[in-house]
């Protein structure tokens, strides 16, 4: 019936139907009227025909096979969907074990552990300064581990051996995985059997706070030996987790996003390569990690193009087809969430959790509403978790591997996504690699003047931010947002600084001494012996 109605119909070039939106247009401009200029310098167009495919070099390659732009496994969603990797960001540990039993008998099947500044900084709650204690990277909150019986209570009740763990640890990765492992022995576990990793990422966190703790060539030798203890006793684990957030949460666009992604990465091949690390040894243990955003096709368009980049990265690197797959991890934005109109926030994170399926991720987080304001209860982690659910349970998304496969608009906007950040990557290349380019602060000045830029479109209303600067109710009562006083938003600092002294003092004195001797002698161990 459909292909004798069709049959009826001409079909339609594209140069008739530009005449015909040229003649609805009464001489305004077809450039100016319908085409689109992107944040990241890409044209798109109205409408697509077959020829947007044309010179696309990505367009026979399946999922599960090299180089992965269609997905990872060949199977993708069907045999069990993604991760839901919810982050937890209470402070104490018993606090967190409760919100992680909570959440995990209610759909959630996988951690993301946010740790607090001074957890990273290697400093005790007894010793660490105001706002440390409590407090993550990003502003909100984290949680404080400084003994095993800390590790052990926040994930009492847990299988290990099923629920994947990932402790965001960037600057902290060796004390932590130490902290890990060392709780899969207290259980009487293999360390293979462990699901999850340490996000190991210098060059993020050094992008995110605009410092480091420790030098960036002694970040490697541990990087190397992480990496290289994994492999060989943890394949379950990985050890480098490369994130995209310092940047899109700056501001950056996508190409931006995924050319800094990608410059970090191949700095970490390269410097993980001249400690002896081969890259079908250290690939296996990284993974990415994305924001996603509100423009929906873009951001699909840049994961699918993270996973072809990647490939190619690794290839480079001399790394085998197996070794190019790679885990995507992705995370809802903050750019985008408002403190005003905050409930508007759930609907932001629907469209990038939708994003972040359609583009095959393997673990998801969906930022709660109101977590620039607090940190977030049950009731907002429920909405969060339950955003995932639907999509997962109630979408059928899981029922198509790659839906935008072989789409005109879609293929299209992945190669040019693709074709851009590599152009860019190269850039940071010819710099001398991402190290030194922030160094030289050339990443940065990008990302500013994308800023910039957005600002200017924001405040002329060219960009929309519904309950913001569009659709905003002037009757509204603005939440009120955390206090700045640390002592007024996390009592449990000084609980906590009155813990660990406590525990400290209380190990009998042959516990004690065999800790100082162990931790004197990890200085003088060779590389292979450190992390045992």
């Amino acid at each position: 019936m459909s292909s004798r109605l069709l049959a009826d119909f001409p079909d339609a070039t594209y140069t008739e139907w530009r005449a015909a939106a040229e003649a609805l247009l009464k001489g305004a401009p077809f450039e100016k009227r319908l085409l689109t200029r992107t944040p990241e310098g890409l044209t798109l167009e109205p409408i697509q025909d077959a020829s947007a495919l044309d010179g696309i070099s990505h367009l026979a390659s399946l999922p599960g096979q090299a180089p992965y732009l269609r997905g990872r496994t060949a199977e993708g969603y069907l045999t069990g969907g993604w991760e839901l990797a919810q982050e937890l960001t209470e402070a104490t540990p018993a606090a967190f074990n409760a919100a992680a039993l909570h959440d995990l008998e209610r759909g959630q099947n996988a951690l993301t552990v946010v740790v607090d500044r001074a957890t990273l900084a290697g400093v005790d709650p007894d010793e660490a300064r105001p706002g440390e204690v409590g407090r993550g990277s990003m502003g909100q909150g984290g949680l404080s581990l400084a003994s095993l019986d800390d590790l052990d209570l926040a994930l009492r009740g847990i299988d290990l051996t099923r629920v994947p763990v990932y402790l965001q640890a960037p600057s902290a990765a060796v004390p932590l995985l130490a902290l890990f492992v060392g709780l899969a022995r207290r259980r009487q576990l293999d360390p293979g059997e462990l699901k999850g990793g340490v996000e190991m990422d210098p060059l993020g966190a050094l992008a995110a706070e605009g410092r480091y703790l420790r030098s960036l060539p002694g970040a490697y030798d541990r990087m190397a030996q992480v990496v290289t203890w994994a492999a060989e006793h943890a394949p379950g684990l990985t050890a480098v987790t490369v994130h995209g957030q310092p940047w899109a949460e700056g501001g950056a666009h996508a190409v931006q996003e995924l050319a800094f992604v990608t410059a970090t990465t191949a700095e970490y091949l390269r410097e993980l390569a001249l400690r002896g690390v081969e890259a079908d040894v250290a690939a296996p243990r990284m993974r990415l990690s994305l924001s996603v955003g509100s423009n929906l096709l873009m951001e699909v368009a840049k994961i699918r193009a993270a996973r072809l980049i990647h490939a190619r990265i690794v290839h480079a690197f001399g790394g085998s087809e197996a070794a190019q797959q790679v885990r995507i991890h992705a995370r809802t934005a903050r750019f985008n969430r408002s403190v005003l109109d905050p409930y508007v926030n759930l609907l932001r994170g629907t469209t990038g959790a939708f994003s972040a399926v359609l583009g095959g991720v393997d673990s998801l987080h969906v930022g709660c509403w109101d977590e620039l304001i607090r940190t977030p209860d049950a009731n907002s982690r429920r909405m969060a978790r339950n955003t995932q659910l639907v999509l997962r349970e109630e979408s059928h998304l899981t029922g198509v591997i790659d839906p935008m496969g072989g789409a005109w608009y879609g293929e299209h906007l992945t190669d040019q996504v693709a074709r851009a950040a590599w152009d860019l990557f190269v850039e940071i290349e010819r710099q001398g690699g991402m190290g030194t380019a922030l160094a030289e602060g050339h990443p940065q000045a990008q990302v500013q003047a994308t800023l910039e830029a957005r600002r200017a479109r924001s405040a002329k209303r060219k960009d929309v931010q519904v309950g913001v600067n569009m659709y905003a109710d002037a009757t509204e009562s603005p939440a009120t947002p955390a206090a700045a006083d640390p002592a007024a938003v996390d009592p449990a600092a000084e609980r906590r600084a009155r813990e660990v002294a406590a525990h400290r003092t209380g190990l009998e004195n042959g516990a004690a001494t065999r800790v100082m001797e162990r931790l004197a002698a990890v200085l003088d161990a060779p590389d292979a012996e450190v992390m045992e």
